[in-house]
């Protein structure tokens, strides 16, 4: 087990490990298995008419925990892979009804900070207790800057590796906040990153950005904006600052744009990936963003413009695209990243979709409803039993067999040679041994028969005849009655296939 889920379950209340699991879904996701968890609630904690939807979405590095944000400020960690609740952090008094906007772990997995909508940034320290390490208000810096008064976090997209958030407001503008880390010895000997200063670098005040995000590496920012184009702005940590690349307009589309999300590889996978108010989803290689000719539009080709999106993201190394339906709960549709070609449809829930996310170790896919619950889609092998498969989809997604666990009947080794024959009648006459009889001796179950079976076990000092070979009714007989069990499809290789591979072969 990995070592931040020990430090996670050693603070943890047995009252929070519970899984729920949700029926299997009829869907062509291959050997899938839908597992549904939410959070324990308390009657009196959410008002009847106060939804719990979730906001917020994130794994670690390892893929191992997946931390679940809501609009009430609550943030739920999940293990990835047995599906338990871990830990619970409630909303804080002071806090009520500030969505999280966005959540980021540290490389180490032992430090975790979130955001909500009302511009605070919590702290939670996994290795000290309380957990809750301090909060800060980012309000008065991003008013000041963007000349408002009550700013607005829409959402805060974290790096993985390096403490870098790239923060949207309401207003359309785009900051960047960098964490000063500094180096801290612990007990165990290891190293893990200490946040000892904030710097808040502005990107673009007001520029109609929606949604943005960091590249792998941390040198550039992509980010998607209302006016149906990519900025893509280069990031410097040392003079903390970030000047515009590019500005790529989709072509044909004039409709503002959603979302945005990278490939984690620039093989074949590698491009960029946003999504319109509408029904479609455009994809184009990063190396070339001013190339039009490469650019690929996804989209449901039997609904067409009637399927809305509302959110996408890539799966594993980026193989593969993930749109999740607006409005109708947990559908997903999957495409393939190189042809562009629809793969499958996934059916989840009937809730309202809140976020889709996908696990670059497991290949795991979760949707978060509107109701508080995340639909959780894993493939067979891959987070169900640990291990890291970095592509867990198939290659064809053709629908496979459920799996059903095998149990080994009693009598299933058993020969049966069928009714009537052998003197005894015991289970329809099958034979379970042919030593200590004679020629058709009856099954050790059945009434009396041959010699030998009808006293039931040999004494321990009675001899065994050992040399003497009986043989059994089943396997006498002629090859008159045989009939052919099965037939291999050989197909013949004829002269027309082998004559241009000789004329190869002597040139």
């Amino acid at each position: 087990m990995n070592h931040e889920i020990l430090n996670l379950r050693r603070a943890m209340p047995e009252t929070l490990q519970a899984v729920i699991k949700a029926p299997s879904f009829n869907t062509s996701y291959p050997t899938s298995q839908c597992r549904v968890v939410r959070t324990p609630m308390k009657q009196d904690e959410v008002k009847e008419s106060e939804e719990m939807n979730v906001t917020a979405l994130q794994y670690n590095c390892k893929g191992t925990l997946l931390a679940v944000g809501y609009n009430m400020g609550k943030v739920v960690i999940i293990d990835s892979i047995s599906r338990c609740i871990l830990r619970e952090f409630p909303r804080l008094r002071n806090m009520v009804g500030a969505a999280v906007a966005g959540i980021g772990w540290s490389r180490d997995s032992r430090v975790m900070w979130y955001y909500t909508a009302s511009c605070k940034m919590l702290r939670i320290d996994f290795e000290n207790s309380p957990f809750v390490a301090g909060v800060t208000d980012l309000a008065p810096q991003l008013a000041k800057r963007e000349k408002t008064k009550t700013p607005s976090l829409v959402s805060c997209v974290v790096h993985p590796r390096l403490l870098y958030s790239a923060l949207v407001t309401s207003a359309g503008s785009l900051f960047v906040l960098e964490m000063d880390k500094e180096v801290k010895r612990v007990n165990e000997g290891t190293d893990w990153r200490l946040i000892s200063g904030l710097h808040i670098i502005e990107v673009c005040i007001k520029g109609g950005v929606s949604s943005a995000l960091f590249s792998k590496k941390g040198e550039q920012i992509f980010a998607a904006d209302v006016h149906s184009q990519v900025l893509i702005y280069n990031y410097n940590s040392a003079q903390k600052s970030a000047q515009l690349a590019h500005k790529i307009p989709v072509s044909g589309c004039k409709l503002p744009l959603t979302n945005i999300a990278l490939s984690e590889t620039n093989g074949n996978g590698g491009g960029i990936t946003l999504t319109s108010c509408r029904d479609k989803i455009y994809l184009w290689p990063t190396d070339y963003p001013n190339d039009p000719t490469l650019m690929k539009v996804l989209h449901d080709p039997v609904m067409g413009s009637s399927v809305q999106f509302s959110g996408c993201c890539f799966t594993g190394e980026g193989s593969h695209v993930v749109g999740l339906i607006k409005g109708q709960g947990g559908r997903l549709m999957v495409w393939d990243t190189e042809t562009g070609q629809l793969m499958t449809t996934l059916e989840g829930g009937k809730e309202e979709e809140g976020r889709v996310l996908t696990s670059s170790i497991f290949g795991d896919i979760v949707v978060g409803t509107g109701n508080g619950r995340c639909w959780m889609y894993s493939n067979g092998g891959g987070a169900e039993e640990g291990e890291g498969g970095v592509e867990a989809f198939a290659t064809n997604f053709q629908t496979l067999r459920k799996n059903v666990e095998y149990i080994e009947r009693e009598d299933e080794l058993d020969l049966d040679v069928g009714e009537g024959e052998g003197e005894g009648e015991g289970r329809g006459g099958e034979l379970t041994g042919v030593g200590g009889g004679e020629a058709g001796a009856a099954p050790r179950d059945g009434g009396g028969g041959g010699a030998g079976q009808g006293e039931g076990c040999l004494e321990e000092e009675e001899d065994v005849d050992i040399f003497t070979i009986h043989k059994a009714p089943i396997f006498e007989g002629d090859s008159e009655d045989e009939e052919t069990a099965f037939k291999l499809g050989i197909d013949r290789v004829g002269e027309r296939f082998i004559a241009p591979r000789s004329k190869k072969l002597n040139k």
